[in-house]
């Protein structure tokens, strides 16, 4: 990449090329910049073959041209980060830093390619008729919220965005630095974007947690329970518990120094594996509706998300629950009442 090799690029010496090795700053990666930022951006078209069929925001009238105009867009507009975030970027990937890390450039490049998007469809910009520093001057109005919002970061809200890991990590960060924008610009929308914020502020956590821990789990814990005290009596049910579940409840149990019965230190998941130790005796009713024929993997998949939004219940600062995921809880509970009600069995 050019713009390493360029002492006037903010970029100089900070992409880890060839046989380099990773420093502090030296800490970003071309595939990484590549998979989560440009190649998934309008900034250079598209392409079948060796044939340009569609243009993009720095498309330029041949190949020359267009790398001119790339690296003018990207070195002024990452100029004013390194420039108005001077401590962040100094810091690359240690302790205190993100904006230069590779997280945070490609959620800065995804981030103009929002921002010029919303400038071609509100405000009519042309970018094909503009050069690279026309174009970063008419960025840079949408780059000072951003610019506001981390500065202000305090250490939890920093090493948030930090800890987010895989290909997903950049979108939310993306999706931090859109609200940001928003606040300022009312206009500047995103596909989701309003979605998103409705739901990062935790407006569907307490929802979810009362249908997760006070409906839900209450409901398959007494059915699996009065089900297996049924068909094994009450001095022998428990011992067809699964041995490791067993063992795992009794071990917390005693780490807690609980008087509650071992069966009170289940896990959510633990119920897909006693389920399906007693398929015959509890499948059908832990079946959801329209899966009857389905594989007993794909059946029991609703306790895998059950235990995955139960995560994000129960530890609302990692990641709100979403709106969909909430409606998934309700469908759930439905059927599950309905399921349940099937065979009544006593206490």
């Amino acid at each position: 990449m050019e713009m390493s090799s360029q002492d006037y690029s903010p970029f100089y010496k900070r992409i880890i090329l060839a046989e380099e090795k990773q420093t502090d700053t030296r800490c970003l990666t071309l595939k990484t910049i590549l998979d989560w930022g440009l190649n998934i951006s309008n900034f250079f078209g598209k392409l079948k073959g060796d044939k340009l069929i569609k243009t993009g925001y720095l498309t330029d009238i041949d190949h020359e041209k267009t790398l001119e105009k790339s690296i003018s867009f990207f070195n002024i507009c990452f100029g004013k980060i390194q420039n108005e975030l001077k401590q962040q970027w100094n810091r690359g990937k240690s302790d205190g830093g993100f904006i230069a890390m590779n997280i945070g450039v490609t959620a800065i490049i995804r981030t103009l390619d929002c921002i010029l998007e919303y400038l071609v469809k509100q405000k009519n910009l042309t970018p094909e008729n503009m050069s690279g520093e026309k174009l970063a001057e008419a960025v840079m109005p949408y780059l000072d919220p951003v610019v506001s919002f981390v500065k202000n970061l305090d250490s939890a809200s920093l090493k948030k965005l930090r800890g987010y890991f895989g290909s997903g990590a950049t979108e939310k960060v993306l999706r931090e630095f859109q609200r940001e924008i928003n606040k300022d610009f009312g206009d500047f929308k995103s596909e989701g974007l309003e979605q998103w914020i409705k739901e990062s502020g935790g407006k569907f956590n307490v929802d979810a947690m009362v249908l997760g821990n006070q409906q839900i789990q209450p409901l398959i814990d007494d059915f699996i329970k009065r089900t297996l005290i049924k068909e094994y009596g009450e001095k022998y049910w428990w011992f067809e518990i699964p041995e490791k579940i067993r063992l795992d409840c009794v071990r917390r149990k005693e780490e807690d120094r609980s008087e509650e019965s071992p069966w009170k230190f289940l896990d959510t998941i633990h119920y897909k594996e006693i389920i399906e130790s007693h398929w015959g005796l509890l499948g059908n009713f832990f079946t959801p509706p329209g899966m009857e024929n389905e594989s007993k993997k794909k059946k029991l998949e609703w306790l895998v998300k059950l235990n995955s939004i139960r995560k994000k219940y129960s530890h609302p600062q990692r990641e709100p629950v979403t709106e969909e995921e909430c409606n998934c809880l309700k469908e759930i509970y439905e059927w599950l009442q309905r399921r349940m009600a099937i065979q009544p069995l006593d206490k």
